[in-house]
């Protein structure tokens, strides 16, 4: 009986040095990015100023995964280009499915982080330019503070850009209702930006807490249990 008492303390000194770090949720980063032909190389077109203008609202060039196309109808000469950076719109999708780490994030809880990165050009910089979530709409949407990378801390960025309404839009789906953007599922946010930059690069990275894995819930459950006998054992043993 006393190597079974032995044992019992054993088992119940490791369980309650494991314990604790079991319950301290383990992190899982998850990315998704886009990534077009840099300014002024990437592909533009010209359209006939002869044509009707309304048709060309239509019309979308591609970048890599960023599509381009304008957002009203033309009037200047220099607004019969796609793809040049002026009085434009691009859309891409970001699909964080792709990443073999998003099977690993648990959902249900808050993230821990939340940071965008994109890389804008033009020929001509507007601080009134943003980049948005699909269905967390253009106000307060984060804003560009220069031509080149910018980086953004979107855990609580202004209005609707926080953690709470990011991670339900990554839940749900969206669809945008014009064929011109990204229609998202669970696992992707449809993006967009405009309207004087091209957009070369975008990418969202997302923090939070890992699902725990099976192995580890087994072993807490063993541990559990382990201490419970080790106490039924050493109450036997006192009586």
């Amino acid at each position: 009986m006393g190597r079974r008492v032995f044992s019992s303390v054993v088992l119940v000194g490791l369980c309650l040095c494991w314990l604790p770090s079991a319950a301290q949720a383990e992190l899982v980063s998850v990315s998704a990015s886009v990534t077009g032909v840099a300014y002024p190389n990437g592909p533009w077109l010209e359209l006939p100023q002869t044509g009707n203008p309304t048709a060309y609202l239509t019309t979308v060039v591609l970048n890599g995964g960023f599509r381009i196309f304008r957002y009203n109808e033309p009037i200047a000469p220099e607004d019969f280009r796609i793809g040049d950076g002026i009085n434009e719109t691009s859309a891409w999708l970001l699909d964080f499915t792709q990443d073999p780490n998003y099977a690993l994030l648990d959902l249900s809880k808050p993230f821990t982080a939340i940071e965008l990165v994109f890389t804008i050009h033009g020929p001509t910089f507007d601080p009134t330019d943003n980049v948005s979530i699909g269905d967390l709409g253009q106000a307060q949407a984060p804003m560009p503070t220069s031509f080149g990378t910018n980086v953004v801390d979107l855990m609580n960025y202004s209005g609707q850009y926080n953690e709470a309404t990011i991670r339900a839009s990554l839940l749900g789906a969206y669809d945008p209702g014009d064929p011109r953007f990204c229609y998202a599922g669970p696992g992707q946010l449809s993006m967009s930006g405009g309207d004087d930059f091209v957009i070369e690069y975008a990418r969202i990275t997302i923090t939070g807490v890992m699902i725990p894995e099976p192995g580890s819930m087994a072993l807490l459950a063993l541990g559990l249990v382990s201490l419970f006998l080790g106490r039924r054992v050493l109450r036997f043993k006192s009586c």
